[in-house]
């Protein structure tokens, strides 16, 4: 049987440039499309959000991305969704318009509350989480997030999702929790030992889930 094709999208966090021609997303998507299986597609979904502005741009951002989604589930795609940091939060709001196969989160600015809707929702089969109990940025966001709701009017803080595993516990065939103690917030994208750990359990992570899902 022919493998249906799978579209991968890495959605970045805040402060990522476009300009940047060397972003994680940028060298991401090329180390994916090098390694992957010719079944594979990956693109990047980049923007640029402050932390200032975040809080307004949010939403439009997650109807552009909604929107990408939907063009390649209606060509048949199978689609896979790849975020760091805010681009998590991202995902779980396009989580609620539009169902995607397996979701990738890496240090996850996003709250389980969310993630726990869209599972009991079934609007993903698979969820991988890539975070540490030691990534310094979300215990910063962690204290923030109450100032952060307060300017906002209530709409929006900084999750702490990437600290915690309990999804994978409440959701052991679901969700898989691929964490490491000691990691930061962007340990996982410098480049060198950690980068090509990050590119192989991913790309293996991505292989077991489609013929799982295809079985």
């Amino acid at each position: 049987m022919t493998p249906k094709r799978t579209i991968i999208f890495a959605v970045n966090g805040i402060e990522s440039d476009p300009d940047n021609l060397h972003g994680w997303t940028d060298d991401f998507v090329t180390s994916l499309n090098v390694n992957s299986p010719d079944w594979v597609q990956v693109e990047k979904f980049e923007y640029l959000v402050r932390f200032w502005n975040r809080w307004f741009k949010q939403g439009g951002l997650a109807k552009e991305l909604i929107a990408k989604i939907k063009y390649y589930l209606d060509a048949g795609y199978r689609v896979v969704l790849i975020g760091h940091s805010n681009g998590c939060d991202l995902i779980v709001r396009a989580l609620k318009e539009t169902k995607v196969d397996s979701i990738h989160l890496f240090a996850a600015a996003a709250w389980e509350k969310d993630f726990e809707a869209a599972i009991e929702a079934k609007m993903v089969r698979k969820i991988h989480l890539y975070g540490s109990p030691d990534d310094f940025a979300l215990k910063t966001a962690s204290f923030t997030s109450k100032f952060l709701k307060v300017i906002s009017f209530g709409k929006l803080g900084y999750g702490s999702m990437g600290l915690k595993n309990t999804l994978a516990e409440k959701y052991p065939d679901i969700v898989k929790d691929h964490s490491i103690k000691g990691y930061g917030h962007s340990t996982w994208f410098i480049k060198g030992p950690h980068y090509e750990y990050t590119i192989a359990l991913l790309i293996k992570n991505e292989k077991q889930d489609r013929f799982e899902g295809e079985a």
